[in-house]
């Protein structure tokens, strides 16, 4: 999420992209205003930061598995990850309704075990009438249920406080032994460990080790770059 969220929608006669396709199953491409709105420059941006992600979530996935995608936007990761027979149920959230719908129009038809659900959680930058605080919002899921939770670029947008409780509710849903597949910008300075505002986060690595240590999260692995956001998966 990258844009102000007040203006975006979805004009007449643009439900999908000029050159989708709408045969059968396959999912189309949603219009630049969508993509748009989850800081995808173009198409092609939209399609190679989806297949990055799904290729990092496929590791993970050797047997059947419930999915949590932490701000879904418009579907790009859900897109790719959604046909996975070992996916048996697919969980999204976003506070931006037109990327809901949209998915709830073109992916959830397809793939019924895929469901999308709109919140309209506060950000003074994206989303000013907002009438859930993140610090307060609980993720749509029951506890100990979820195998894979993801966020890609979603901890570069969240203050503090917000950013402590997602974590507490990544423990919270993650069945024992699940994962959290999460990025983050860490460019700060050396006197700063949490720094920036919604339009733009950075989080020393070490502190946001700690941030997820308190939460209840061990680091299991870190990957380094991912589409220019450090790549951390933790475990419950």
């Amino acid at each position: 999420m990258n844009n102000s969220v007040d203006h975006i929608g979805v004009m007449e006669g643009e439900s999908v992209h000029p050159i989708s396709e709408t045969l059968g199953n396959i999912i189309p491409y949603p219009p630049a205003s969508l993509y748009n709105s989850i800081g995808a420059v173009s198409l092609e941006n939209f399609l190679i930061v989806a297949d990055a992600w799904t290729q990092v979530i496929n590791l993970y996935i050797d047997k059947p598995v419930r999915v949590l995608d932490i701000g879904c936007g418009c579907g790009r990761t859900a897109r790719l990850l959604v046909p996975n027979q070992l996916i048996f149920e697919y969980t999204g959230f976003d506070p931006i309704k037109p990327n809901i719908d949209w998915c709830q129009s073109y992916i959830s038809p397809r793939y019924p075990k895929a469901r999308f659900l709109y919140f309209n959680i506060y950000s003074n930058e994206y989303n000013p009438s907002g009438t859930i605080r993140g610090v307060d919002f609980i993720f749509p899921v029951a506890p100990n249920t979820i195998n894979i939770a993801f966020a890609g670029s979603l901890f570069t947008h969240l203050l503090y406080e917000d950013s402590m409780n997602y974590l507490k509710q990544i423990y919270r849903c993650l069945i024992p032994g699940g994962v959290g597949i999460i990025s983050i910008h860490n460019e700060t300075d050396l006197t700063k460990q949490f720094t920036g505002n919604e339009r733009r986060i950075d989080i020393e690595d070490n502190y946001f080790i700690s941030m997820c240590q308190q939460n209840g999260l061990k680091v299991r692995e870190r990957f380094g770059k991912l589409c220019g956001q450090e790549l951390f998966v933790v475990e419950k």
